[in-house]
């Protein structure tokens, strides 16, 4: 019961961080965005005013590699989010289930890059126009790498 107990606490807990991360905007200024991730990350791997990285990190119910959000003239403009994973297909293979869990709160659509290659995009871009996000491999340090990535955005 108490494991139970820890379990439920523990997934709320989440769940609360990511509905606050959900609220941080992009052209937010730098002092109060970051006021806004590290209340729902906790202290980043790295951090100066132009990036901060997090490292084996959980968001909206997903283990991370790596998280990033970049500043530009001091204003939120892009955040990435990286799996790392051995080869292209292992990649690919999570595609799927990224876009099931941006789905439940995003409308999201599915094409295929020129290699045939499946990719996402979900959400409406902060401009007005375009998506919010795309969800898509890569290859990256010598892996390959599911990523989710918002923006970058000119604001």
């Amino acid at each position: 019961m108490k494991k139970i107990l820890m379990t439920l606490c523990l997934m709320f807990a989440t769940l609360t961080q990511a509905q606050e991360l959900k609220k941080l905007k992009f052209g937010t200024i730098f002092d109060d965005a970051i006021i806004n991730i590290k209340s729902s990350l906790g202290e980043p791997t790295t951090s100066d005013t132009s990036l901060v990285v997090y490292q084996n990190i959980h968001y909206r119910g997903l283990k991370w590699d790596k998280i990033t959000f970049k500043f530009a003239q001091q204003k939120l403009c892009e955040v990435r989010c990286y799996m790392n994973k051995k080869n292209k297909q292992q990649a690919l293979t999570q595609l799927s289930t990224i876009a099931k869990t941006m789905k439940k709160d995003y409308s999201i659509t599915m094409d295929f890059e020129d290699d045939g290659s499946v990719f996402y995009a979900g959400g409406v871009s902060p401009m007005g126009f375009g998506h919010l996000f795309t969800i898509f491999v890569s290859p990256h340090k010598n892996s390959w790498t599911a990523q989710m990535r918002f923006g970058p955005f000119s604001i």
